[in-house]
């Protein structure tokens, strides 16, 4: 049985949706018979996610939260995985839907074992609707935005491999990105400035013909 490990941040607006957009990725790898395992909130410190990654060695790895190019943040900022504890990420396929980290934490993670690393080099952002701040799912401004992120992981559990992943993510953000462009709805067309940035600093590195 292929594992997942799905580690996601909830302390403040934005992890909050990044963190409530997982849920879908998390029920589809349930469905598609993966043993799941998910850290998340005040858990997600350094010692229960490098613990857990290392005893586990999961198949795939999604990470969600805040990022630097040389970290992954957890619980309230609290430093989790850096460039130097990378080899945790030996053997996996991960994913971090993070600002910049596929620059330097991505990099080294390949050097020390992982499969591929996919992620941003840019920052990665999103814009809401204030009404739908208690209702991430339903936001009519953050669904595009988190749809196209979505695809790249839910393309990987459904058999992908990762250049098609990014391919997928790529093909729906187009789709997206020209809904927004000709919707006369001023909340919708306001995710297409990050629909662009998001989808033109998506990458991966690593061997892009991998599978989970």
């Amino acid at each position: 049985m292929k594992t997942a490990i799905f580690v996601r941040t909830n302390y403040d607006l934005t992890t909050a949706y990044s963190f409530q957009w997982c849920q879908p990725v998390i029920e589809a790898a349930q469905g598609r018979g993966f043993r799941t395992i998910v850290v998340e909130k005040e858990k997600v410190t350094k010692l229960e996610v490098s613990s857990r990654l290392t005893h586990v060695k999961p198949d795939f790895i999604f990470l969600s939260g805040h990022g630097t190019v040389d970290t992954f943040k957890g619980h309230l900022g609290e430093e989790v995985l850096s460039i130097n504890s990378a080899e945790a990420f030996k053997g996996s396929i991960a994913y971090s839907r993070a600002c910049n980290c596929l620059v330097g934490l991505g990099v080294k993670a390949v050097e020390k074992g992982c499969r591929a690393f996919i992620g941003y080099s840019r920052e990665f952002w999103f814009v809401k609707q204030n009404e739908m701040q208690t209702r991430p799912l339903q936001d009519p401004a953050a669904k595009p935005i988190f749809e196209a992120a979505n695809a790249v992981s839910m393309s990987l559990i459904k058999g992908s491999n990762v250049r098609e992943a990014i391919e997928q993510s790529h093909k729906v953000a187009i789709e997206k990105i020209k809904l927004a462009i000709y919707s006369p709805d001023p909340i919708v067309k306001a995710s297409l400035a990050p629909l662009i940035s998001n989808d033109s600093c998506l990458e991966a590195i690593g061997d892009l013909e991998s599978r989970i």
